[in-house]
């Protein structure tokens, strides 16, 4: 937990109840610089939220500006950061680099990397092209743009965020489709998506890498229930 942080929310939050909890949520888990990277569950147990619940209130404390979420790309032991921006050195700092960014952009007529120390402001460099990345399903045949979608549907009814899909997620369907049908594929991934296991939810993530890899188990986790069989 940071004091510091902790002590922004008091003073410069003007959020209340439910949103007020999860700032202060949110500065628990923080470091000195805002920073913090809880999986939903602990989150929603330690601001006294429902995960739907938590995930409307997120929302509403991004569209204020209070927090910033970068959202996970997927992959393994990856989560959404959140920042905490509270503090008014740092909104002055923010606001400052956006101005002289604009003008740098506006006189040279060319895309500038801005450099600053803070984690709000200096994400990554942004390189100007004339062509355009294409996302893991364009291009993809159409039994794995089928599933990317499907996953993608169910991942934001759970957990109302989008998933990031990336080429080698696409590898990895295309690969479990040569072993699977795709409703079986599909009845698989909503059992993993309804997993409470520990290590999944906490760890892993529920990431395509996690699913293929948990995938032998959720099979033979299924064939022992039609079996009759207890499953611990």
């Amino acid at each position: 937990m940071s004091i510091k942080i902790m002590s922004d929310v008091w003073k410069h939050s003007n959020r209340k109840n439910g949103e007020l909890l999860l700032m202060l949520a949110l500065a628990d888990f923080s470091n000195d610089q805002g920073e913090s990277w809880p999986s939903l569950k602990n989150l929603a147990q330690k601001a006294r939220l429902s995960k739907e619940q938590l995930c409307k209130v997120l929302k509403k404390l991004e569209r204020t500006g209070e927090i910033r979420r970068e959202r996970s790309t997927g992959g393994y032991n990856r989560r959404t950061r959140y920042f905490i921006n509270l503090s008014p050195r740092e909104h002055s700092e923010e606001n400052t680099v956006k101005k002289d960014q604009c003008q740098n952009n506006s006189v040279l007529g060319d895309t500038k990397t801005v450099s600053s120390s803070s984690h709000a402001i200096n994400r990554h460099r942004t390189v100007k092209s004339g062509k355009r990345k294409t996302s893991p399903a364009q291009g993809a045949e159409p039994r794995v743009k089928e599933f990317i979608d499907f996953y993608h549907a169910e991942y934001l009814k759970r957990f109302d965020d989008k998933y990031s899909f990336t080429a080698k997620d696409g590898a990895l369907v295309k690969r479990l489709l040569r072993t699977y049908e795709l409703d079986r594929l599909e009845e698989l991934t909503l059992r993993f998506l309804d997993s409470t296991d520990p290590w999944v939810q906490n760890n892993g993530g529920f990431t395509i890498g996690v699913f293929a890899s948990q995938i032998n188990k959720l099979v033979s986790t299924r064939r022992s229930q039609a079996n009759g069989g207890f499953v611990g």
